[in-house]
């Protein structure tokens, strides 16, 4: 495994944070502090597990039906590690807290209607431990203007933007008229990969073009199917706020 599960300590407990916009239907509260970005999986017997990273598995021992309506989705996890997993698992893990990031598909490109339909407000993204390629997953840490928080501000991932490469992506943001708000705040989103072609065992680069504060930029990322790209190791997570509204 290449990351440590550490033990969260009892005193992060004190320090919970009200994730007052998920629409899912699972634990409403997450620690400050949260040691695992994982994907949240339902084997086919209905056994509830945590896609750990692209080749190590845990059955949850501690939660008795699938969360999320059995969805599929990333989450960040404080978890203790109980060993060695029964049969077909690697590992056997305990949910301390959990909570769900907003996990979408990629959505075509509209060419020319972009702007209108899908926005042009700027966004930084962060290059931190939770901005990886990971189990078919882009997740992306970034930052922009807010106000209040209960505001939607809308996040969408294009596909199609060049007729030669499929791999060639845009991040798109609408800030949904929130463009007063001289506060910057951070937050989370991973966006389901699997609809691009399959890179059939080799590497490839993913190309992100995104509008940032100070003009156009682009990050890339190595990219195989089913495969990691990216450093995971930093636990902490001290300023990301899961209570921003992302749709």
């Amino acid at each position: 495994m290449k990351r440590k599960i550490g033990i969260i300590i009892a005193a992060a407990a004190s320090a919970l944070l009200m994730l007052s916009c998920s629409k899912d239907n699972g634990p409403e509260y997450a620690p400050a502090y949260r040691n695992w970005i994982v994907t949240c999986k339902t084997a086919q017997d209905g056994k509830f597990y945590l896609q750990l990273d692209d080749k190590t598995t845990g059955l949850v021992e501690n939660v008795s039906k699938p969360l999320y309506n059995g969805k599929q989705v990333r989450a960040l996890a404080s978890l203790t590690d109980k060993g060695p997993g029964p049969e077909g698992y690697d590992r056997l893990v305990a949910i301390n807290a959990i909570d769900s990031i907003r996990t979408k598909a990629p959505v075509p490109t509209e060419g020319e209607l972009n702007d209108k339909k899908f926005g042009t407000a700027p966004v930084e993204i962060y290059r931190s431990w939770l901005t990886l390629v990971e189990d078919d997953y882009l997740n992306l840490c970034f930052q922009t203007f807010w106000g209040p928080y209960t505001k939607v501000h809308y996040i969408n991932l294009l596909t199609g933007t060049d007729p030669e490469d499929p791999y060639v992506l845009e991040l798109r943001h609408d800030s949904n008229g929130d463009t007063e708000s001289y506060n910057r705040a951070t937050s989370i989103v991973a966006f389901d990969l699997r609809s691009l072609p399959d890179t059939q065992g080799k590497t490839v680069k993913i190309t992100l073009n995104y509008q940032s504060f100070s003009g156009k930029k682009s990050i890339q990322f190595d990219y195989c199917s089913g495969q990691t790209s990216g450093n995971v190791e930093n636990p902490k997570l001290d300023d990301v706020n899961l209570s921003l509204c992302i749709e």
